[in-house]
């Protein structure tokens, strides 16, 4: 095992090449070592390798003693919801993200879907494997057990928890699932709403990613931007919503097709949000202007955070805000285990859109204006002070 796959936020190489799969067994008993939990659940994304991955995953974790609560072929944010729900000790999802399809690797989590990065204890197991700590544990063990449950209806109603579905206005929109499980669950969720898909792209499940142009399933790469924006202005649809493949990052193109980038949906679900509640949002350096002018002027809490999505949910934890925002695309909610989402970024915007009966360009266009004059005040001080 090329011991490099373990990174900052999760662990990431080439099948095969940086690991084989009874890798995978090893890295199961050395979380088990280091953290010492007695049920997990375990899912997986919708490569065509994930699902003997998650096999070895789960046998590790059986053969150390813990019970594993299967989870299926999920997108990486039903993780932190079934670890919360079911009450785990902990959990990991097969996936390598936005990565080709030659990639795999896992996310872990612990307690209270908390994730375990290089500062909270990813690098340990990393050392755990690397001393080779106890796997034949199992020895002196009872096996775990293993068990499936069919979660997809309690974490739908999760989802709409956040917003009144029976209000959405209609709108014909894009969606861009980049061959993920992220075109099921929106179908889900929209079934009863005037909402209507005018045009799916990618929407079947391909663990190969073999129709994504690069057979990469990343949303912000500018071929597969181009895709989007060309199905927009062909049908004319009012907005277009794209995810990467394991459907925990989501981003928004207006009516024209042009990409929105992350700041604005940040300050634009920040408004909304703050509007219900008070309290503080979480945001990375690359959205501040937008952002902390919308937290200011909706009376909330503005809080900076160094850019990652470990110290956004640390943040959040610590300072138990209600909101976070990256520029990435991604989005967390107090609400949602301080947890990030891919879809309820998704039902704010179109709740946002249908009350205030705006188009997602002309609400940009305000936040744009709104940026542009604290930029004019900030400039203006900088010269008053200057010229002293």
């Amino acid at each position: 095992m090329n011991l490099d796959i373990f990174r900052a936020y999760d662990i990431r190489g080439v099948f095969g090449v940086d690991f084989e799969p009874k890798d995978f067994y090893r890295i199961a008993c050395a979380y088990t070592d280091c953290f010492q939990p007695k049920t997990v659940a375990v899912g997986h994304d919708v490569r065509e390798h994930s699902p003997e991955l998650w096999q070895q995953v789960a046998s590790g974790f059986q053969d150390s003693g813990v019970d594993v609560l299967n989870l299926g072929r999920i997108s990486t944010d039903m993780l932190y919801f079934a670890v919360v729900h079911y009450q785990m000790d902990g959990g990991i999802v097969i996936t390598a993200s936005h990565n080709p399809a030659a990639s795999n690797g896992m996310k872990l989590v612990g307690q209270h879907a908390a994730p375990i990065s290089a500062d909270t204890g990813l690098f340990t197991v990393r050392d755990a494997v690397e001393r080779g700590t106890s796997f034949a544990r199992q020895n002196g063990h009872c096996q775990g057990s293993l068990w499936g449950i069919s979660f997809l209806d309690a974490y739908l109603s999760h989802l709409s928890s956040f917003v009144d579905l029976r209000g959405l206005s209609e709108k014909q929109i894009v969606l861009n699932t980049n061959s993920g499980l992220a075109g099921q669950i929106a179908d889900r969720l929209l079934v009863e709403t005037p909402i209507q898909v005018c045009q799916r792209l990618f929407t079947e499940p391909d663990g190969n990613f073999s129709r994504i142009p690069g057979g990469r399933p990343d949303p912000l790469r500018p071929e597969n931007r181009k895709l989007t924006t060309a199905a927009v202005q062909q049908t004319g649809a009012d907005l277009a919503v794209a995810w990467d493949a394991d459907a925990d990052r989501c981003f928004f193109f207006d009516e024209t097709g042009t990409f929105i980038e992350g700041c604005y949906i940040t300050a634009l679900l920040a408004e909304k949000l703050l509007r219900r509640q008070r309290g503080g949002v979480i945001f990375d350096p690359r959205a501040v202007w937008a952002v902390e002018h919308a937290v200011v002027s909706n009376k909330g809490r503005p809080i900076l955070s160094r850019c990652g999505h470990s110290f956004i949910k640390a943040g959040m934890r610590e300072s138990q805000a209600l909101f976070g925002g990256e520029a990435s695309g991604h989005y967390y909610f107090r609400d949602n285990f301080y947890a990030d989402n891919g879809m309820i970024p998704f039902l704010l915007v179109l709740e946002y859109l249908s009350v205030n009966g705006m188009s997602l360009a002309e609400v940009v266009n305000e936040l744009i204006a709104s940026t542009r004059y604290e930029w004019l005040k900030v400039i203006r001080k900088l010269i008053i002070e200057y010229a002293r």
